[in-house]
């Protein structure tokens, strides 16, 4: 018994002394936070999408196996062979505090930062410099812009992953942040467009992302894999088979450019020249890629296929003009408007712009 309390004792001891640590990092590194910005202003409207450019489908949030072996996790070759049979162009991975990046399809520098309890996490796009958590216990919005402004110093694009899962990140600690560029609207873990009416009708100028997060695929593909014994061992051992899988290959982006190498998707996802893409079904056809555009102050909005339904919307997320069954459409933007997106419902998915607004 006198051992056991010891023990209890020396780890209470030593997670004290962490969290004393933790506090000391928390009140150092700290980024002053912005105030409320007013809506936006000026007599010119911000066009996303003015670059043009074709639509080329693009993977974002995957995980490989090449951090540290996971049960779950798949080969690099295996993920890249599966997703440009589904029509992919460009793969983007995202592991954790690791940069991995195909060999035989264009792809960018990324990874996915935090390694806190509370599954606070960002993706790291453009920065071949890697930042670390160093809040894994506790940590507050001033510490996310310390090291997030770190990162843009770098040229980083930063983009709040899952916002919804585990309700780690607060639509008011987001408001709060000045060095975000973008959050995930379409998630496995929770779908958050609301977010993003509230990002943007605050005066911040934050674009979307779309990623299925993938961390394995479904049995009917893992069948297909030429992976070791041991591995399919450890799988079964540990429970990660047999799965369906559903959550694969439904969310995407289309960025718009003249080649997808990764020089030009960096240019087109800064700009926000791309569309947030989520499929009702992995299994259903994508839908056809609509072409928006500005003529004086008129966003217009052209598709190939009929959607049930387009809305022009504004301010906290209201619609301003909604169409349905026409393949076309036009919303003038006034000066009441803040900012206005675009939400497109096909028979097979969600589509969603980019911002337009007063600069």
């Amino acid at each position: 018994m006198k051992r056991i309390a010891k023990r209890i004792l020396l780890l209470t001891g030593i997670l004290s002394f962490l969290f004393v640590v933790q506090g000391i990092l928390v009140l150092s590194l700290q980024s002053p936070l912005r105030t409320k910005k007013e809506p936006f202003s000026g007599n010119q409207i911000h066009n996303p999408y003015q670059s043009g450019g074709e639509g080329f489908k693009s993977a974002f949030h995957l995980h490989s196996d090449s951090v540290w072996f996971t049960p779950e996790r798949h080969s690099v070759s295996d993920i890249v062979r599966l997703y440009k049979k589904e029509g992919y162009i460009s793969i983007n991975f995202s592991d954790y505090g690791m940069i991995t990046r195909p060999t035989d399809v264009p792809s960018i520098v990324a990874y996915e930062w935090g390694n806190n309890i509370k599954k606070r996490h960002a993706q790291i796009l453009f920065s071949n410099e890697i930042f670390l958590d160093l809040f894994p216990l506790y940590s507050f919005p001033e510490n996310w812009e310390y090291v997030f402004l770190k990162a843009k110093q770098k040229g980083a694009f930063v983009s709040i992953n899952h916002p919804s899962l585990y309700k780690a990140i607060s639509k008011e600690s987001i408001l709060q942040l000045e060095s975000i560029d973008a959050v995930e609207v379409f998630s496995p873990y929770g779908d958050n467009v609301f977010l993003l009416d509230k990002i943007l009708s605050s005066g911040k100028a934050i674009k979307c992302m779309s990623g299925d997060d993938l961390h394995y695929f479904g049995e009917k593909y893992i069948r297909e894999f030429d992976q070791s014994t041991f591995k399919n061992f450890i799988q079964h051992l540990f429970l990660v088979r047999n799965r369906k899988g559903r959550e694969t290959f439904k969310r995407y982006i289309v960025f718009f450019s003249e080649s997808p190498d990764s020089k030009n998707q960096e240019k087109s996802i800064r700009e926000g020249n791309y569309l947030c893409i989520k499929k009702n079904f992995s299994d259903v056809e994508d839908p056809s890629v609509p072409r928006l555009s500005l003529s004086g102050n008129k966003i217009l909005v052209e598709m190939d296929e009929t959607p049930l339904v387009i809305r022009w919307i504004g301010d906290a997320g209201k619609v301003k003009k909604e169409i349905a069954y026409t393949k076309s459409g036009s919303y003038e933007v006034d000066s009441s408007d803040t900012y206005i997106r675009v939400e497109i419902h096909t028979a097979n998915a969600k589509i969603l712009s980019n911002p337009f607004y007063w600069k």
